[in-house]
């Protein structure tokens, strides 16, 4: 969900305007010069993009001939109320754009204010000040595919879901609110909610469902085909569901964990000092042939293969590779997030443009959108989901009940 300042237009210091969202404009001085104009692009900046540019338009002097001056500040209060002064200049009047701050040192949720102070220099004095604020996107939606169905959260932090639904995978999402993450396996579904309790629903067949832990304090939860995995408030790994090849009795004991990805029959995950681990079925080299290192910050499983991210930002896959799923895999690095399919893989690159390689036979590879600032990617079972740079969802690929067409 984003939050846009408001553009003004010319206005005088005898006016205080209305807030709406995050934008204000403040002047003191009824007797002084017409104020500058002050706004910031672009509107929609993304977290770790886009620069941001102070502009505004002032005038030279004031109505008695006095030359005026004028010194722009920045600031930024983080999502903890934090206020940090990053920057301020001395200005001449005239059309300005000045103190660009880099968009890499800007996160999501931090507002940034640019103050605009008219100075006389002949009474060497302030007389007013205008400012505006913007908050940098910050979509509070997340989306994930399964096997024919997807689920999200969207801007009221409540559930939604789409396709097929011969399980209740649909159907059977929870109608209340406040919900931070969603993960779609194979017919079912796991969400946690603000208190960091675990609901599921959908194909309960292996007790993908019915036996999810109890309690709260949970911070990732991860749907496989038929089992499912979550970490704890202590970073430990608990397991449910289908267990014919360890992928449930096998998960790792002690805590620290970071991140967990439960695929077909193998689940993934890194531990604290960022090395990856993982159990179960070990048929295709999804265990055998996990990378070594230990600055993995990702990993997401599915079908029999695995991708991550490490630190650089480049990306390493193993396990099943009929389709390229892992030899097709893009060099480079700087690339933001991973997902893995069941036969394909789609990742986002440092522009936020979408990379698919893979199994194409459906156009979950060849049907990606173009252009950039796409936030998160989810692969699923023949189709993948995305969330672009306005917040809405996007999907492709396989769509015989509705997981591409029916996406909101």
């Amino acid at each position: 969900m984003k939050c846009l300042a408001t553009q003004t237009a010319a206005l005088l210091v005898t006016l205080t305007t209305a807030v709406a969202c995050h934008g204000q404009i403040v002047l003191s001085d009824p007797a002084g010069p017409t104020a500058p104009v002050v706004s910031i692009s672009p509107q929609e900046p993304e977290p770790g993009q886009d620069d941001l540019v102070c502009v505004f338009e002032a005038d030279s002097t004031d109505t008695d001939g006095d030359e005026l001056t004028y010194v722009l500040q920045w600031q930024v209060e983080d999502e903890d109320g934090v206020l940090s002064s990053v920057a301020s200049s001395a200005l001449s009047s005239g059309d300005h754009e000045n103190d660009t701050v880099n968009g890499e040192g800007t996160e999501s949720g931090d507002t940034w204010t640019c103050s605009v102070t008219v100075r006389n220099e002949q009474a060497d004095e302030a007389v007013g000040t205008a400012s505006v604020e913007i908050t940098v996107g910050s979509v509070d939606t997340s989306v994930s595919a399964g096997g024919n169905h997807t689920c999200a959260i969207n801007a009221s932090d409540s559930i939604e879901c789409w396709g097929k639904d011969s399980h209740g995978q649909v159907s059977g999402a929870p109608t209340d609110s406040g919900y931070t993450s969603v993960s779609a396996g194979l017919s079912h579904t796991c969400a946690i909610n603000a208190s960091g309790s675990i609901q599921c629903w959908g194909g309960d067949y292996n007790g993908q469902i019915s036996d999810a832990p109890t309690g709260s304090g949970y911070s990732i939860v991860s749907g496989g085909k038929e089992h499912n995995c979550a970490i704890d408030a202590s970073g430990s790994i608990q397991c449910w569901g289908l267990d014919h090849a360890g992928q449930v009795s096998d998960a790792p004991t002690g805590s620290g964990y970071t991140s967990v990805s439960a695929a077909q029959s193998h689940t993934c995950a890194i531990n604290a000092s960022g090395s990856i681990e993982c159990w179960g079925l070990d048929y295709h080299g999804e265990l055998s042939d996990a990378p070594t290192g230990s600055d993995f910050t990702s990993v997401n499983a599915n079908g029999r293969h695995t991708c991550a991210i490490n630190a650089s930002g480049s990306i390493q896959c193993w396990g099943g590779d009929w389709n390229g799923q892992v030899s097709d895999t893009p060099t480079g690095s700087d690339y933001r997030a991973v997902s893995a399919g069941y036969s394909h893989t789609c990742a986002i690159n440092a522009s936020g443009s979408i990379e698919c390689w893979g199994k194409d036979m459906d156009g979950q590879v060849s049907g990606a959108p173009t252009g950039s600032g796409y936030s998160v990617v989810s692969a699923g079972g023949k189709h993948t989901c995305a969330i672009n740079a306005a917040g809405g969802f996007e999907c492709w690929g396989f769509d015989d009940y509705g997981q591409v067409s029916d996406a909101l």
